[in-house]
């Protein structure tokens, strides 16, 4: 008889752990095309583990940002408020959202499994000026209709991101991997521009003859106001690999 039981007990827990198994690879098998490179930690840590947000977050006029978004339907907007603010549906509940007195560090990833999508919006204050901004964003559709900093460091993999307005008063470094990049007013001192396989397309606020431009890229297309004579006291540099750019100025 303890023997029948230890055969059906064995066969219980085999039966239970092929139907978890199953559950599990059906759901990573829906993933969503924009989503694929997310990493597997992400896919297995997201599981199963989505909510809704609605926080706030006071910060000093002058601190930094570190902002990473991954497997989102996203946008950034300023308003007029004193706290940095989020909304967000069907996220990762394991983010961050918090700030050490000089840096704010946000962190959202969503949940990418089955037809469900991963939303959210930041709210800015709109006195807020911030002196460094680390942006890296990941497989996400993110909409920025207004970003003012010192510094800037911009991370795009896989994604499609579009600036409105983008004010950078000292230098700015973009990189762009297989995604799509367009901002529409780019008003920055120094750019440095590394895109791989993606396609960017920049609108500055200056005139051509302000910026001395130095562009390498034998295998890529690159679109830019010839003036060779041209040498202005800010600086553009383009690095491309197989990828597309187009650069127009103020007036053209």
């Amino acid at each position: 008889m303890k023997i029948y039981k230890c055969i059906a007990l064995v066969t219980l827990i085999l039966g239970l752990a092929l139907c978890v198994g199953g559950v599990l690879m059906n759901g990573l098998d829906q993933l969503p095309g924009e989503a694929q490179k997310v990493t597997n930690y992400v896919k297995f840590k997201s599981f199963g583990k989505a909510k809704d947000v609605n926080l706030e977050l006071g910060v000093d006029a002058h601190c930094n940002l570190d902002l990473e978004l991954s497997a989102l339907n996203g946008k950034i907007v300023y308003y007029d408020g004193n706290t940095i603010k989020v909304e967000g549906s069907h996220v990762n509940k394991d983010y961050d959202f918090k700030y050490n007195g000089q840096v704010a560090d946000i962190s959202f990833t969503g949940v990418t499994r089955k037809k469900e999508t991963s939303n959210l919006t930041l709210y800015i204050p709109r006195n807020i000026q911030f002196n460094h901004i680390d942006l890296d964003i990941d497989a996400s559709k993110i909409t920025i209709e207004d970003l003012q900093c010192n510094q800037l460091e911009m991370e795009s993999d896989t994604s499609k991101v579009t600036i409105k307005h983008l004010l950078v008063k000292g230098n700015t470094d973009i990189s762009n991997d297989m995604g799509d990049l367009e901002i529409s007013n780019l008003d920055t001192y120094n750019l440095d521009l590394e895109n791989d396989m993606g396609n960017v397309s920049l609108v500055m606020t200056d005139t051509r003859d302000q910026y001395k431009v130095t562009k390498d890229g034998s295998m890529s297309s690159i679109h830019i106001s010839n003036a060779s004579q041209v040498i202005g006291n800010k600086n553009i540099d383009i690095d491309t690999d197989m990828g597309n750019v187009t650069i127009h100025f103020k007036g053209e």
